[in-house]
Order: structure tokens, then sequence, then C-alpha cells
């Protein structure tokens, strides 16, 4: 399991996707500053609607079948 850096639960932020390069990854980017809080990569890229938040964690699912939560 993947561990977020604790400066994320003091700082606002919004969660992007992007598949561009053929590569998943999730960033968070400060709201006040715009400033890339943390970003995540991965070998797969993003399944279509494969991101969701609950309780503060971050499910993702990939096209490869995997599935990682973020805490």
């Amino acid at each position: 399991m993947n561990s977020l850096p604790s400066i994320v639960s003091a700082i606002p932020f919004r969660s992007l996707i992007d598949q561009g390069d053929q590569k998943g990854f999730i960033r968070a980017i400060d709201l006040k500053s715009g400033e890339i809080a943390w970003e995540k990569t991965y070998a797969s890229e993003l399944a279509f609607n494969g991101l969701a938040v609950d309780n503060g964690e971050i499910i993702a699912s990939f096209n490869d079948g995997s599935v990682v939560k973020l805490k």
C-alpha cells in the first residue's frame, strides 16, 4: 500500500489524472499556490472513470486490472 506525504492532509488539493504519455499518474495540486503538492506514477494508464475518493483515501483502477488505494 502506498502512503501519501503527511503534508497532504494540511493542503487543500484537487486530484487530476492524465494519460497522454500512456503512463498512469495521479497528481494533487495545491489550490492556493497552483503548485504540485505530490504525484504518483504507475506503469499502466488509469482506467476510464477509474478514480474515486472515499474517506480521505484515493482509489485508482488501471487498464491492466490493478487497483491501488492511497491514504
